[in-house]
C-alpha cells in the first residue's frame, strides 16, 4: 500500500494505492488557507481507515523564490511556508506520521528556493533539476520499498 500526501498552496490532495497500484481512496479539497486544519482532518480519516502498520509520510510545502513572485502571488512568502511546515511537523509527530523536510534541500542560505531549481513560470514552479532534486529527496528519506528505483550513488 502506497499513500501520497500533497499540501499545495490551495489545495489538499490524497491518494492510497493497494499492493497493485489500484486507486482504493483518493479526495482533492482546498484548504481554504486551514492547512493544518485540512491536514488534521485527512490525517484522522487516514488513521481511521487504513491498517496499522502503515507509512504515511507529510511533506513540507517547498520554498519560494519571492522576487518571482506572480501579482496574485504576493501573499505567498518564505516565512509563512516556515509557519506552516512548523506547524506539519507538529501535527506528523501527533499522529505518528512521517514528516519530510523537503525544505532542507532546495534553499539557499537566505531561505529561498534555489534559482537553479526555479522554473521559468512563477516562484513556485521548479525546473527539471528542482524536480529531480525533490524526488531524489523523496527517494532517499522514506522507508525502503522494492518498487523504489533509487539505487545509491
Amino acid at each position: 500500500m502506497r499513500i501520497g500526501i500533497d499540501i499545495g498552496s490551495t489545495t489538499v490532495k490524497v491518494v492510497v494505492l493497494d499492493d497493485s497500484d489500484r486507486t482504493i481512496f483518493k479526495t482533492y479539497e482546498r484548504h481554504m488557507s486551514k492547512v493544518r486544519e485540512k491536514t488534521a482532518e485527512m490525517l484522522e480519516r487516514l488513521t481511521d481507515e487504513l491498517p496499522d502498520g502503515v507509512g504515511i509520510y507529510v511533506q513540507a510545502l517547498p520554498p519560494i523564490r519571492e522576487e518571482k513572485r506572480l501579482p496574485n502571488q504576493m501573499s505567498l512568502t518564505n516565512e509563512r511556508f516556515r509557519q506552516v511546515n512548523d506547524q506539519l511537523a507538529v501535527l506528523a509527530a501527533k499522529w505518528g506520521v512521517y514528516f519530510l523536510d523537503i525544505q532542507e534541500a532546495l534553499v539557499d542560505e537566505e531561505g529561498q528556493m534555489r534559482t537553479e531549481y526555479l522554473g521559468n513560470y512563477d516562484c513556485v514552479h521548479m525546473s527539471p533539476e528542482g524536480y529531480r532534486v525533490w524526488e531524489n529527496y523523496i527517494l532517499t528519506h522514506t522507508v525502503y520499498n522494492r518498487r523504489n528505483t533509487y539505487e545509491n550513488g
